[in-house]
């Protein structure tokens, strides 16, 4: 008869622990579901109708650019309770950089599209991009993260006159642009790599040159001299340009003809 009774009371026991284990999960679950609810809805809560007030969004939250091109992402207004204009201002863009809004004000719910346009200089980094809604006594703000990546730095060499005719023993002279297409501005080292007709020195002055920014120009000069040795014939004269890790090359074309007399030393 004890044995009955102490197994019965350990049933009960048994019973009550697993009633306060589910008592316990449930509790958890519930506080997980409140906490989730609560993530989702902290900018959207309830208003009453009688209330101003409004829901802001932006899609994407983050975006990366290299610097000197842009992005942007698109801003939703919702009014929740009373409507209300909502007028929208934007606070720390990159630096170099400038941040636009396709729409500053209206009424919601209304769209509105955040430009983000870096340039050359803006430095490469990670930002926080806000944008503030304020209706009345109401303040919302919404976070477009934009990561910017430094921009490699490349440019061209193009010679203007690109062509020319000349005689034995003359002298043919063109400017050797070189532009920056991208990136910081370097220095920009030139040098004739080949080409230059026989008998005939070929030189470039000045050796060195810096373009001031994006599709801005530094000009060198290339000279050509012929003498009366110098057989007739096509020449292609290749100047070599090497700045910031790389290496670009522009052709000058030096027809070199008999037909003409020679020009004098």
């Amino acid at each position: 008869m004890k044995k009955t009774k102490s197994t019965k009371k350990s049933k009960v026991v048994k019973d009550n622990h697993s009633h306060i284990q589910k008592g316990i999960l449930m509790l958890v679950l519930l506080f997980l579901s409140i906490s989730v609810f609560s993530v989702l809805t902290s900018n959207m809560l309830y208003v009453p109708p009688n209330v101003s007030s409004f829901y802001m969004s932006i899609t994407p939250a983050l975006s990366s650019v290299v610097a000197g091109n842009f992005v942007s992402a698109k801003l939703a207004i919702t009014r929740l309770g009373l409507a209300k204009p909502v007028n929208l201002s934007i606070v720390d863009c990159p630096p170099n950089a400038t941040c636009s809004l396709s729409k500053k004000s209206g009424q919601p719910p209304y769209k509105s599209t955040l430009y983000v346009t870096t340039s050359a200089y803006t430095p490469a980094d990670k930002y926080n991009i806000t944008v503030i809604g304020t209706s009345g006594s109401v303040t919302k703000f919404v976070i477009y993260k934009v990561t910017v990546k430094k921009a490699p730095f490349d440019f061209k060499l193009h010679p203007d006159p690109e062509y020319a005719d000349i005689s034995p023993g003359g002298i043919a002279t063109t400017k050797m642009n070189a532009t920056m297409l991208s990136g910081i501005p370097e220095k920009i080292t030139l040098s004739v790599l080949g080409g230059c007709p026989p008998s005939a020195t070929c030189t470039i002055d000045p050796p060195t040159v810096l373009p001031p920014g994006v599709s801005a120009s530094s000009v060198a000069i290339l000279d050509v001299n012929t003498t009366g040795l110098t057989p007739p014939g096509p020449y292609k004269v290749t100047v070599m340009g090497t700045g910031g890790g790389i290496s670009r090359n522009g052709y000058y074309y030096v027809n070199v003809t008999a037909n003409a007399a020679a020009s004098p030393n």
